[in-house]
């Protein structure tokens, strides 16, 4: 009997140490199975996050205004892009650059000439106004052929208390953008509708300076002024300084007669919301 209760001894030893060796193997398994799994876990995390820290490096930086943040936003300092809605305009008269449809402008200049401009469509703008020298009406008809290439046909009519109205009909190319430009333009006089034989060449120009301030100039030159001149020369050269929808223009007037020059000040403001 006694031997026969030793008999299982070794068989028990061997059923623990079956269990003992399965449960050992069970547990490295899955030891080895969770370190696979998190190791292959990282490796995805770290691919995915270099996707996405790529696709981050590709796009451009989006910066808010400081109404736009929240106090918790932090914002590295940057260069701003300040908008620019006046390259239609230089001092006086206008670019090529065609006005948007249903553009809304308020001018005055040397706050002698007052008016506003409007345009009824992406290709047909009109202007109105009163001051000092008379009444005005003026009509502009344009395109854009590429974003830096713009036409344009305009007439600018002055109407005087006692003296015959005065058209000046031009066309005008524009080379560049609302904030660097160039215009150049060749028109003709007219008394009422009396050709006066005298035409005038417009070469114009805006240049991005710093920020919100640009460099601009003016330039005019009518032929066959008389017997004594046949060319006469008016220019305007300055700044423009742009703070919202407002533009202010200071300047300097060189007339052909005067040995100095004169100073000018015009005034735009963007009407639309």
């Amino acid at each position: 009997m006694t031997s026969l209760k030793f008999s299982y001894v070794p068989l028990i030893l061997v059923s623990l140490f079956a269990a003992f060796d399965c449960f050992a193997q069970t547990t490295l398994i899955n030891k080895t199975f969770k370190t696979l799994v998190d190791v292959n876990v990282s490796a995805y995390r770290q691919t995915e996050n270099n996707h996405i820290d790529k696709v981050i490096r590709q796009k451009p930086e989006i910066h808010l205004k400081k109404s736009e943040t929240k106090p918790t936003d932090t914002i590295k300092p940057s260069r701003t892009l300040y908008v620019n809605n006046f390259g239609t305009k230089y001092f006086i008269a206008s670019s090529a650059i065609p006005l948007k449809k249903r553009d809304f402008y308020f001018h005055s200049n040397e706050i002698a000439m007052n008016g506003c401009e409007y345009g009824l469509t992406n290709h047909f703008s009109v202007g109105d106004g009163l001051g000092i020298p008379g009444w005005y009406v003026n009509f502009k008809l344009g395109a854009s052929l590429n974003r830096y290439i713009h036409l344009n046909a305009q007439t600018f009519t002055l109407f005087f208390l006692y003296v015959m109205p005065f058209t000046y009909a031009s066309t005008n190319i524009t080379v560049g953008d609302h904030r660097n430009n160039i215009t150049v333009g060749y028109g003709v006089l007219f008394m009422l509708t009396e050709y006066l034989e005298k035409s005038a060449l417009k070469i114009s120009g805006s240049v991005h300076y710093y920020k919100n301030l640009y460099i601009m100039t003016e330039n005019y030159v009518i032929l066959n002024m008389s017997a004594n001149h046949p060319y006469y020369y008016l220019g305007l050269h300055g700044l423009r300084y742009i703070h919202n929808k407002n533009a202010f223009n200071f300047g300097a007037l060189f007339i052909q007669e005067i040995d100095y020059p004169i100073p000018y000040f015009s005034f735009s403001r963007y009407l639309n919301k």
